[in-house]
Protein backbone atom coordinates (compact mmCIF):
# COMPACT_ATOMS: atom_id res chain seq x y z
CA UNK A 1 0.00 0.00 0.00
CA UNK A 2 1.56 3.39 -0.78
CA UNK A 3 2.00 6.13 1.70
CA UNK A 4 -0.83 8.12 2.17
CA UNK A 5 -0.25 11.81 0.67
CA UNK A 6 0.52 15.33 2.89
CA UNK A 7 -0.02 18.03 1.42
CA UNK A 8 1.00 20.25 4.03
CA UNK A 9 4.39 18.43 4.06
CA UNK A 10 4.25 19.08 0.27
CA UNK A 11 3.59 22.27 0.27
CA UNK A 12 6.25 23.21 3.14
CA UNK A 13 9.38 21.50 0.77
CA UNK A 14 7.98 24.49 -2.11
CA UNK A 15 7.87 26.67 0.19
CA UNK A 16 11.27 26.02 0.71
CA UNK A 17 12.68 25.78 -2.44
CA UNK A 18 11.06 28.69 -3.91
CA UNK A 19 12.13 30.75 -0.57
CA UNK A 20 15.30 29.11 1.43
CA UNK A 21 12.60 29.53 4.45
CA UNK A 22 13.51 26.52 6.66
CA UNK A 23 9.77 24.82 7.55
CA UNK A 24 9.48 22.00 10.04
CA UNK A 25 6.80 19.58 11.48
CA UNK A 26 6.10 22.71 13.89
CA UNK A 27 5.49 24.97 10.61
CA UNK A 28 2.21 22.83 9.80
CA UNK A 29 -0.39 24.93 12.00
CA UNK A 30 1.23 28.02 10.23
CA UNK A 31 1.32 26.72 6.88
CA UNK A 32 -2.51 25.86 7.78
CA UNK A 33 -3.57 28.90 8.86
CA UNK A 34 -1.98 31.36 5.99
CA UNK A 35 -2.90 28.87 3.23
CA UNK A 36 -7.15 28.69 4.70
CA UNK A 37 -8.02 32.47 3.11
CA UNK A 38 -6.63 31.07 0.08
CA UNK A 39 -8.20 27.89 -0.34
CA UNK A 40 -11.47 30.32 0.60
CA UNK A 41 -10.92 32.41 -2.20
CA UNK A 42 -10.44 29.71 -4.81
CA UNK A 43 -13.32 27.41 -3.43
CA UNK A 44 -10.98 24.58 -3.22
CA UNK A 45 -12.11 21.94 -0.51
CA UNK A 46 -8.56 20.52 0.90
CA UNK A 47 -4.85 21.58 1.08
CA UNK A 48 -4.21 18.68 -1.46
CA UNK A 49 -6.83 20.42 -3.91
CA UNK A 50 -4.58 23.74 -3.52
CA UNK A 51 -0.90 21.97 -4.11
CA UNK A 52 -2.84 20.57 -7.34
CA UNK A 53 -3.95 23.96 -8.50
CA UNK A 54 -0.37 25.50 -7.41
CA UNK A 55 1.15 22.97 -9.45
CA UNK A 56 -0.95 23.35 -13.01
CA UNK A 57 -0.82 26.94 -11.96
CA UNK A 58 2.58 27.30 -10.82
CA UNK A 59 3.84 30.60 -12.47
CA UNK A 60 0.88 32.60 -11.46
CA UNK A 61 0.38 31.43 -8.16
CA UNK A 62 3.77 31.35 -6.81
CA UNK A 63 3.70 35.12 -6.21
CA UNK A 64 0.32 34.84 -3.83
CA UNK A 65 2.04 31.83 -2.25
CA UNK A 66 5.39 33.29 -1.37
CA UNK A 67 3.38 35.92 -0.14
CA UNK A 68 1.80 33.88 2.03
CA UNK A 69 3.85 32.22 3.84
CA UNK A 70 6.96 34.64 4.39
CA UNK A 71 7.03 36.50 7.21
CA UNK A 72 6.90 40.47 6.98
CA UNK A 73 7.28 41.95 10.80
CA UNK A 74 9.43 44.70 10.69
CA UNK A 75 8.96 48.45 10.96
CA UNK A 76 11.18 51.95 11.10
CA UNK A 77 14.25 52.27 12.60
CA UNK A 78 14.62 48.73 13.86
CA UNK A 79 17.46 48.11 15.58
CA UNK A 80 18.84 51.71 15.53
CA UNK A 81 22.21 50.85 16.73
CA UNK A 82 23.27 50.39 13.11
CA UNK A 83 22.23 53.88 12.35
CA UNK A 84 24.42 54.89 14.71
CA UNK A 85 27.11 52.82 13.56
CA UNK A 86 26.68 54.47 10.31
CA UNK A 87 26.75 58.09 11.24
CA UNK A 88 29.63 57.56 13.24
CA UNK A 89 31.48 54.83 11.73
CA UNK A 90 30.75 54.35 7.99
CA UNK A 91 30.20 57.71 6.48
CA UNK A 92 33.58 58.91 7.67
CA UNK A 93 35.50 55.90 6.49
CA UNK A 94 33.37 56.07 2.59
CA UNK A 95 33.60 59.58 2.57
CA UNK A 96 36.73 60.26 0.42
CA UNK A 97 35.83 56.99 -1.91
CA UNK A 98 32.15 58.39 -2.57
CA UNK A 99 33.78 62.17 -2.84
CA UNK A 100 35.80 60.62 -6.24
CA UNK A 101 33.27 59.15 -8.18
CA UNK A 102 31.70 60.81 -10.88
CA UNK A 103 28.06 60.72 -9.41
CA UNK A 104 29.39 61.56 -6.13
CA UNK A 105 26.81 59.07 -5.22
CA UNK A 106 26.79 56.23 -1.97
CA UNK A 107 24.87 53.26 -3.09
CA UNK A 108 22.63 51.53 -0.96
CA UNK A 109 21.19 47.56 -0.68
CA UNK A 110 18.74 46.78 1.21
CA UNK A 111 18.71 43.01 -0.09
CA UNK A 112 15.52 41.68 2.39
CA UNK A 113 13.45 45.20 1.95
CA UNK A 114 10.21 43.48 3.08
CA UNK A 115 7.51 46.66 2.78
CA UNK A 116 9.81 49.42 2.30
CA UNK A 117 10.19 50.41 5.96
CA UNK A 118 13.66 49.60 6.07
CA UNK A 119 14.45 51.35 2.80
CA UNK A 120 12.49 54.39 3.84
CA UNK A 121 14.22 54.82 7.39
CA UNK A 122 17.84 54.74 5.46
CA UNK A 123 16.32 57.49 3.09
CA UNK A 124 15.50 59.69 6.64
CA UNK A 125 18.58 59.41 8.26
CA UNK A 126 20.90 59.37 5.07
CA UNK A 127 19.03 62.71 3.76
CA UNK A 128 19.42 64.38 7.39
CA UNK A 129 23.41 63.34 8.19
CA UNK A 130 24.87 62.73 4.68
CA UNK A 131 24.44 66.39 4.33
CA UNK A 132 26.21 67.13 7.40
CA UNK A 133 29.55 65.68 6.03
CA UNK A 134 29.08 67.31 2.65
CA UNK A 135 25.55 68.60 1.40
CA UNK A 136 27.28 67.77 -2.44
CA UNK A 137 26.94 64.03 -1.91
CA UNK A 138 23.93 61.89 -3.12
CA UNK A 139 22.75 58.92 -2.13
CA UNK A 140 20.42 55.91 -3.63
CA UNK A 141 18.99 52.93 -2.08
CA UNK A 142 17.81 49.53 -4.06
CA UNK A 143 15.13 47.69 -1.91
CA UNK A 144 14.46 43.67 -2.97
CA UNK A 145 12.65 41.36 -1.30
CA UNK A 146 11.24 37.72 -2.72
CA UNK A 147 7.49 38.87 -1.89
CA UNK A 148 6.67 41.03 -5.23
CA UNK A 149 3.49 42.33 -3.20
CA UNK A 150 5.61 43.87 -0.52
CA UNK A 151 7.57 45.47 -3.38
CA UNK A 152 4.44 46.92 -4.95
CA UNK A 153 3.33 48.35 -1.22
CA UNK A 154 6.97 49.69 -0.91
CA UNK A 155 6.38 51.38 -4.38
CA UNK A 156 3.55 52.98 -3.69
CA UNK A 157 5.02 54.92 -0.40
CA UNK A 158 1.63 54.32 1.71
CA UNK A 159 1.62 53.93 5.45
CA UNK A 160 -0.27 53.47 8.74
CA UNK A 161 -0.04 57.03 10.46
CA UNK A 162 0.37 54.88 13.92
CA UNK A 163 3.74 53.56 12.23
CA UNK A 164 5.47 56.92 11.72
CA UNK A 165 4.27 58.29 15.17
CA UNK A 166 7.45 56.16 16.20
CA UNK A 167 9.65 57.50 13.63
CA UNK A 168 12.10 60.17 15.64
CA UNK A 169 10.91 63.72 14.68
CA UNK A 170 14.26 65.22 13.48
CA UNK A 171 14.85 62.40 10.63
CA UNK A 172 10.67 62.95 9.52
CA UNK A 173 11.42 66.09 8.09
CA UNK A 174 9.12 66.99 4.92
CA UNK A 175 9.30 63.87 4.06
CA UNK A 176 5.76 62.46 4.90
CA UNK A 177 2.20 63.72 4.17
CA UNK A 178 -0.61 62.67 5.87
CA UNK A 179 -4.22 61.89 4.30
CA UNK A 180 -7.05 63.85 5.61
CA UNK A 181 -10.79 63.41 6.32
CA UNK A 182 -11.38 59.54 6.00
CA UNK A 183 -7.74 58.82 5.12
CA UNK A 184 -6.37 60.50 7.92
CA UNK A 185 -5.29 57.21 9.02
CA UNK A 186 -2.34 56.97 6.24
CA UNK A 187 0.58 58.59 5.62
CA UNK A 188 2.37 58.73 2.16
CA UNK A 189 6.36 59.45 1.54
CA UNK A 190 6.96 62.25 -0.66
CA UNK A 191 8.85 62.33 -3.73
CA UNK A 192 12.20 64.07 -2.27
CA UNK A 193 12.59 61.11 -0.60
CA UNK A 194 10.73 58.70 -2.90
CA UNK A 195 13.12 59.47 -5.71
CA UNK A 196 16.08 58.20 -4.03
CA UNK A 197 14.73 54.80 -3.79
CA UNK A 198 14.46 51.90 -6.08
CA UNK A 199 12.27 48.39 -5.56
CA UNK A 200 12.91 45.48 -7.08
CA UNK A 201 11.50 41.71 -6.72
CA UNK A 202 14.39 39.31 -6.03
CA UNK A 203 15.14 36.15 -5.15
CA UNK A 204 18.24 36.04 -2.38
CA UNK A 205 19.12 32.56 -3.92
CA UNK A 206 19.14 33.54 -7.21
CA UNK A 207 20.61 36.57 -7.90
CA UNK A 208 23.33 35.31 -10.06
CA UNK A 209 26.72 36.70 -11.42
CA UNK A 210 27.02 40.50 -10.81
CA UNK A 211 29.44 41.13 -13.73
CA UNK A 212 32.22 42.99 -14.14
CA UNK A 213 30.47 46.01 -15.35
CA UNK A 214 28.18 45.65 -12.55
CA UNK A 215 28.25 48.81 -9.46
CA UNK A 216 29.18 47.26 -6.42
CA UNK A 217 27.12 48.82 -3.01
CA UNK A 218 28.64 51.12 -0.33
CA UNK A 219 26.22 49.38 2.41
CA UNK A 220 24.31 46.04 2.29
CA UNK A 221 21.30 45.49 4.68
CA UNK A 222 19.82 41.68 5.04
CA UNK A 223 18.78 41.63 8.56
CA UNK A 224 16.95 38.85 10.34
CA UNK A 225 16.78 37.05 7.47
CA UNK A 226 19.29 34.38 8.69
CA UNK A 227 17.46 33.47 11.51
CA UNK A 228 14.94 31.42 9.00
CA UNK A 229 17.84 29.57 6.63
CA UNK A 230 20.03 26.51 7.48
CA UNK A 231 23.96 26.92 7.80
CA UNK A 232 24.97 26.28 4.32
CA UNK A 233 22.09 28.61 2.71
CA UNK A 234 23.42 31.45 5.20
CA UNK A 235 26.85 30.87 3.49
CA UNK A 236 25.91 30.95 -0.17
CA UNK A 237 23.52 34.35 0.11
CA UNK A 238 26.70 35.93 2.38
CA UNK A 239 28.86 35.33 -0.29
CA UNK A 240 26.73 36.51 -3.13
CA UNK A 241 25.75 39.55 -1.25
CA UNK A 242 29.44 40.12 -0.38
CA UNK A 243 30.30 39.88 -4.05
CA UNK A 244 28.51 43.05 -4.55
CA UNK A 245 29.82 44.77 -1.18
CA UNK A 246 32.45 47.63 -2.10
CA UNK A 247 36.09 46.46 -0.73
CA UNK A 248 35.65 49.11 1.41
CA UNK A 249 32.34 48.46 2.30
CA UNK A 250 29.73 47.40 5.48
CA UNK A 251 27.41 44.51 5.44
CA UNK A 252 25.21 44.38 8.11
CA UNK A 253 22.85 41.46 9.26
CA UNK A 254 20.05 41.00 12.32
CA UNK A 255 21.63 42.16 15.49
CA UNK A 256 20.57 38.54 16.85
CA UNK A 257 22.98 37.43 13.56
CA UNK A 258 26.17 36.26 13.46
CA UNK A 259 28.55 34.90 9.82
CA UNK A 260 32.05 34.24 11.83
CA UNK A 261 32.10 30.63 12.04
CA UNK A 262 31.02 29.98 8.26
CA UNK A 263 34.65 30.17 6.94
CA UNK A 264 34.22 33.58 5.04
CA UNK A 265 36.97 36.15 4.15
CA UNK A 266 34.92 38.62 6.42
CA UNK A 267 35.71 40.51 9.92
CA UNK A 268 33.53 42.14 12.29
CA UNK A 269 33.41 45.89 12.44
CA UNK A 270 30.40 46.97 14.66
CA UNK A 271 27.28 45.46 16.21
CA UNK A 272 26.78 42.50 13.44
CA UNK A 273 28.69 44.38 10.83
CA UNK A 274 31.13 43.08 8.54
CA UNK A 275 33.97 44.03 6.11
CA UNK A 276 35.98 42.30 3.20
CA UNK A 277 38.76 40.94 5.63
CA UNK A 278 41.50 42.20 3.34
CA UNK A 279 40.05 45.96 3.18
CA UNK A 280 38.95 46.23 7.31
CA UNK A 281 40.88 48.56 9.59
CA UNK A 282 42.88 46.59 11.98
CA UNK A 283 40.79 47.57 14.80
CA UNK A 284 37.48 46.65 13.37
CA UNK A 285 36.36 44.56 16.43
CA UNK A 286 37.55 47.29 18.91
CA UNK A 287 33.59 48.42 18.64
CA UNK A 288 32.80 44.98 20.28
CA UNK A 289 33.05 44.12 23.96
CA UNK A 290 35.63 41.47 25.20
CA UNK A 291 32.48 39.08 26.16
CA UNK A 292 31.06 39.58 22.47
CA UNK A 293 34.05 38.94 21.45
CA UNK A 294 34.74 35.84 22.90
CA UNK A 295 31.23 34.58 21.67
CA UNK A 296 32.18 35.48 17.96
CA UNK A 297 35.81 33.40 18.28
CA UNK A 298 34.17 30.32 19.79
CA UNK A 299 34.53 27.29 17.87
CA UNK A 300 30.35 26.02 16.83
CA UNK A 301 29.02 23.17 16.16
CA UNK A 302 25.40 24.47 15.43
CA UNK A 303 26.40 27.04 12.61
CA UNK A 304 25.74 30.70 13.07
CA UNK A 305 25.43 32.04 16.61
CA UNK A 306 21.87 33.43 18.04
CA UNK A 307 23.77 36.33 20.31
CA UNK A 308 22.91 39.66 20.28
CA UNK A 309 26.19 41.57 20.49
CA UNK A 310 26.46 45.26 22.16
CA UNK A 311 27.66 47.89 20.57
CA UNK A 312 29.98 49.97 23.20
CA UNK A 313 30.44 53.55 22.76
CA UNK A 314 33.00 55.21 24.74
CA UNK A 315 30.82 56.53 27.01
CA UNK A 316 27.12 55.26 27.68
CA UNK A 317 24.87 58.17 27.31
CA UNK A 318 23.95 60.12 30.12
CA UNK A 319 20.53 60.65 30.56
CA UNK A 320 17.97 63.03 33.10
CA UNK A 321 14.91 61.91 34.46
CA UNK A 322 12.31 64.43 35.22
CA UNK A 323 8.90 62.71 36.33
CA UNK A 324 6.45 62.94 39.41
CA UNK A 325 5.66 58.63 38.97
CA UNK A 326 7.87 56.67 40.50
CA UNK A 327 6.71 53.86 38.81
CA UNK A 328 7.16 55.41 35.26
CA UNK A 329 10.90 56.83 36.68
CA UNK A 330 10.98 52.97 37.58
CA UNK A 331 10.18 51.87 33.88
CA UNK A 332 12.44 54.73 32.63
CA UNK A 333 15.87 52.33 34.66
CA UNK A 334 14.38 49.33 33.03
CA UNK A 335 14.43 51.52 29.48
CA UNK A 336 17.51 53.33 29.97
CA UNK A 337 20.52 50.21 31.08
CA UNK A 338 23.91 50.14 30.48
CA UNK A 339 23.43 46.93 28.11
CA UNK A 340 21.34 49.32 25.44
CA UNK A 341 24.15 51.79 25.91
CA UNK A 342 22.76 54.56 28.87
CA UNK A 343 23.04 55.62 31.98
CA UNK A 344 20.62 57.64 34.20
CA UNK A 345 22.41 60.38 36.17
CA UNK A 346 19.98 61.77 38.06
CA UNK A 347 15.91 62.05 38.51
CA UNK A 348 13.47 65.02 39.50
CA UNK A 349 10.09 65.55 40.15
CA UNK A 350 8.98 68.59 39.01
CA UNK A 351 11.03 71.42 36.55
CA UNK A 352 12.04 73.31 38.95
CA UNK A 353 14.65 70.21 40.58
CA UNK A 354 15.43 69.25 37.26
CA UNK A 355 16.62 72.93 36.45
CA UNK A 356 19.46 72.40 39.44
CA UNK A 357 20.29 68.79 38.47
CA UNK A 358 20.70 70.01 34.75
CA UNK A 359 23.70 72.54 36.02
CA UNK A 360 25.38 69.95 38.13
CA UNK A 361 25.21 66.79 36.18
CA UNK A 362 25.02 68.19 33.00
CA UNK A 363 23.37 65.03 31.40
CA UNK A 364 23.59 64.32 27.32
CA UNK A 365 19.94 64.15 27.17
CA UNK A 366 16.72 64.73 29.01
CA UNK A 367 13.00 62.77 29.47
CA UNK A 368 10.48 65.28 30.50
CA UNK A 369 6.79 64.87 31.50
CA UNK A 370 4.17 67.24 31.04
CA UNK A 371 2.20 67.35 34.53
CA UNK A 372 3.98 67.76 37.14
CA UNK A 373 3.49 69.84 40.46
CA UNK A 374 5.43 73.21 41.17
CA UNK A 375 6.61 73.82 37.87
CA UNK A 376 5.40 71.78 35.14
CA UNK A 377 7.48 70.24 31.33
CA UNK A 378 6.05 73.15 29.53
CA UNK A 379 6.52 76.25 32.26
CA UNK A 380 10.29 74.07 32.21
CA UNK A 381 10.75 74.17 28.62
CA UNK A 382 9.84 78.31 28.60
CA UNK A 383 11.94 79.13 31.35
CA UNK A 384 15.20 76.81 30.75
CA UNK A 385 15.27 75.68 27.11
CA UNK A 386 17.98 78.06 24.93
CA UNK A 387 20.99 77.05 22.84
CA UNK A 388 23.43 74.59 23.83
CA UNK A 389 20.66 72.80 26.18
CA UNK A 390 21.23 68.81 25.68
CA UNK A 391 17.99 67.53 23.41
CA UNK A 392 14.65 67.05 25.31
CA UNK A 393 12.05 64.16 24.72
CA UNK A 394 8.73 64.79 26.28
CA UNK A 395 8.01 61.38 27.77
CA UNK A 396 4.20 61.89 29.10
CA UNK A 397 0.41 60.93 29.31
CA UNK A 398 -0.63 63.49 26.86
CA UNK A 399 -1.01 62.18 23.64
CA UNK A 400 0.39 63.93 20.71
CA UNK A 401 -2.60 63.74 18.49
CA UNK A 402 -4.94 66.41 19.11
CA UNK A 403 -2.82 67.85 22.03
CA UNK A 404 -2.34 71.54 22.16
CA UNK A 405 0.38 70.94 24.89
CA UNK A 406 2.28 68.22 22.60
CA UNK A 407 2.41 71.06 20.16
CA UNK A 408 3.52 73.45 22.65
CA UNK A 409 5.97 71.34 23.96
CA UNK A 410 7.41 70.77 20.58
CA UNK A 411 7.91 74.38 19.65
CA UNK A 412 9.33 75.42 22.81
CA UNK A 413 12.20 73.11 21.78
CA UNK A 414 11.37 69.68 22.53
CA UNK A 415 12.99 67.43 20.02
CA UNK A 416 10.79 64.45 20.42
CA UNK A 417 7.54 63.28 22.02
CA UNK A 418 6.70 59.68 23.59
CA UNK A 419 3.51 58.35 25.50
CA UNK A 420 4.52 57.34 28.80
CA UNK A 421 5.25 53.40 28.86
CA UNK A 422 3.26 50.85 30.68
CA UNK A 423 4.14 47.18 31.62
CA UNK A 424 1.84 46.04 28.87
CA UNK A 425 3.77 47.98 26.10
CA UNK A 426 7.33 48.32 28.06
CA UNK A 427 9.78 46.44 25.14
CA UNK A 428 7.70 48.43 22.36
CA UNK A 429 7.65 51.39 23.68
CA UNK A 430 10.90 51.41 25.25
CA UNK A 431 12.56 50.73 21.51
CA UNK A 432 10.62 53.88 20.76
CA UNK A 433 11.86 55.76 23.33
CA UNK A 434 15.68 54.77 23.08
CA UNK A 435 15.35 54.97 19.53
CA UNK A 436 14.41 58.76 19.72
CA UNK A 437 16.85 60.15 22.57
CA UNK A 438 19.54 58.56 20.89
CA UNK A 439 18.53 60.13 17.05
CA UNK A 440 17.75 63.23 18.91
CA UNK A 441 21.65 63.26 20.20
CA UNK A 442 22.63 62.83 16.78
CA UNK A 443 20.71 65.82 15.26
CA UNK A 444 21.23 67.97 18.09
CA UNK A 445 19.10 70.42 19.82
CA UNK A 446 16.89 72.35 17.16
CA UNK A 447 16.28 69.76 14.45
CA UNK A 448 12.48 69.29 14.89
CA UNK A 449 9.73 68.31 12.87
CA UNK A 450 7.91 71.42 11.18
CA UNK A 451 5.26 69.02 9.31
CA UNK A 452 4.17 67.78 12.97
CA UNK A 453 1.15 69.82 13.13
CA UNK A 454 -0.63 67.22 11.00
CA UNK A 455 0.69 64.80 13.27
CA UNK A 456 -1.48 66.44 15.72
CA UNK A 457 -4.69 65.71 13.87
CA UNK A 458 -7.23 63.32 15.01
CA UNK A 459 -7.65 60.08 12.60
CA UNK A 460 -11.56 60.22 12.90
CA UNK A 461 -13.10 61.89 10.15
CA UNK A 462 -15.79 64.32 11.18
CA UNK A 463 -17.67 63.96 7.84
CA UNK A 464 -20.70 62.28 8.53
CA UNK A 465 -22.46 58.92 5.83
CA UNK A 466 -25.46 60.91 4.13
CA UNK A 467 -26.47 57.19 2.67
CA UNK A 468 -26.21 53.49 2.18
CA UNK A 469 -23.49 53.57 -0.36
CA UNK A 470 -22.87 49.85 -2.02
CA UNK A 471 -19.58 49.15 -4.77
CA UNK A 472 -19.24 45.91 -6.29
CA UNK A 473 -15.55 45.53 -7.33
CA UNK A 474 -14.69 42.01 -8.86
CA UNK A 475 -11.49 40.59 -7.69
CA UNK A 476 -9.42 42.11 -10.22
CA UNK A 477 -10.73 45.42 -8.95
CA UNK A 478 -9.91 44.49 -5.64
CA UNK A 479 -6.27 43.76 -5.92
CA UNK A 480 -5.15 45.90 -8.21
CA UNK A 481 -7.74 49.03 -8.24
CA UNK A 482 -6.11 52.21 -9.84
CA UNK A 483 -6.61 55.53 -8.66
CA UNK A 484 -8.51 58.07 -11.00
CA UNK A 485 -5.04 59.76 -11.07
CA UNK A 486 -3.23 56.73 -12.99
CA UNK A 487 -1.72 55.69 -9.87
CA UNK A 488 -1.60 52.23 -9.23
CA UNK A 489 -3.05 51.07 -5.85
CA UNK A 490 -0.54 48.49 -5.01
CA UNK A 491 -2.12 48.28 -1.15
CA UNK A 492 -4.93 45.96 -2.17
CA UNK A 493 -7.03 47.56 0.55
CA UNK A 494 -9.52 48.88 -2.02
CA UNK A 495 -12.53 47.55 0.24
CA UNK A 496 -10.42 43.83 0.35
CA UNK A 497 -9.16 41.98 3.55
CA UNK A 498 -5.36 42.76 2.80
CA UNK A 499 -4.58 39.66 4.91
CA UNK A 500 -5.52 41.70 8.13
CA UNK A 501 -2.57 43.47 7.48
CA UNK A 502 -4.58 47.22 7.57
CA UNK A 503 -8.26 48.78 8.24
CA UNK A 504 -9.57 49.25 4.76
CA UNK A 505 -10.62 52.44 2.92
CA UNK A 506 -13.77 53.57 3.11
CA UNK A 507 -15.49 52.44 -0.35
CA UNK A 508 -16.46 55.71 -1.12
CA UNK A 509 -13.45 57.54 -1.03
CA UNK A 510 -10.78 57.83 -4.19
CA UNK A 511 -8.18 55.84 -3.01
CA UNK A 512 -5.14 57.57 -1.47
CA UNK A 513 -5.68 60.48 -4.45
CA UNK A 514 -6.12 62.65 -1.06
CA UNK A 515 -2.43 62.33 -0.89
CA UNK A 516 0.48 63.72 -3.01
CA UNK A 517 2.12 61.19 -5.38
CA UNK A 518 4.55 60.60 -7.84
Amino acid sequence: MSKARDPITELGQLAQTLTGVQFSERSREMIKSRLQKRLSELKLGSYEAYYDYFMANRESETPRFVALLTTHHTYFFREFSHFDFIQKKSLPALLEKVRQRPDRTLRIWSAACSRGQEVYSLAMFLDLHLKTFDPTLKFEILGTDIDSESVEVAKNGVYLFDELKEVPLPLLGQHWVRGKGEISAYAKVTSNLKKNCVFKTANLFELGNPGSAFKKFDLIFCRNVFIYFNQEQIKKVSQALLERLDPDGYFFIGISESLLQLGLSVTSGGPSVYQHKAKAAPVANSSLSPATRAIESAPSKLGPQLVRPSMEAPKPMRILCVDDSPVILALLGKIFTKDEGFEIVGTAVNGLQAAEKMKSLKPDAMTLDIHMPEQTGIEYLEKNFRAGHPPVVMVTSVARENSDLAGRALSLGAADYVEKPALSNLAERAEEIRNKIRCSVLAGSGSRLTLDRSFQRPTTSTKKPSGVRIVLLTLAHRHRQGFPCGCQCSLQRCGALCHGQHPPLPLHVPHLCALPHC
